[in-house]
């Protein structure tokens, strides 16, 4: 049965079944939330968090994931993350895609 669903459903009879998820807007005019970057990481593996200038959300990243950002624009995460310090980014997945701007800020 799954197979059918699979490979005889066209996209539009799939999205009225199962539904779409919209990307966000971003109209970069969003500030970051001191208070969120200054919470307790919810995640073992996380070590700093993400703020998307574009939609406004802030996520948490891994250090894997985070390098991977910042080596994007040439820049290194520090080894040592102190408290308040967050990735500022112009876009993520939930919007634009991923930013092509990454800089570590502090609030």
């Amino acid at each position: 049965m799954e197979r059918f669903f699979t490979m005889n459903l066209s996209d539009k009879v799939k999205t009225d079944l199962l539904g779409s998820v919209k990307r966000l807007e971003a109209d970069g005019n969003h500030s970051v939330n001191a208070e969120k970057i200054l919470s307790p990481l919810e995640k073992k593996e996380s070590i700093i968090r993400l703020f998307c200038t574009g939609c406004g959300l802030t996520y948490e990243l891994t250090r894997e994931l985070g390098e991977k950002y910042l080596s994007s624009v040439s820049k290194t995460l520090p080894s040592i993350i102190e408290p308040g310090e967050y990735v500022e980014s112009n876009g993520c997945g939930a919007c634009t895609g991923p930013g092509d701007s990454f800089e570590i800020k502090k609030v």
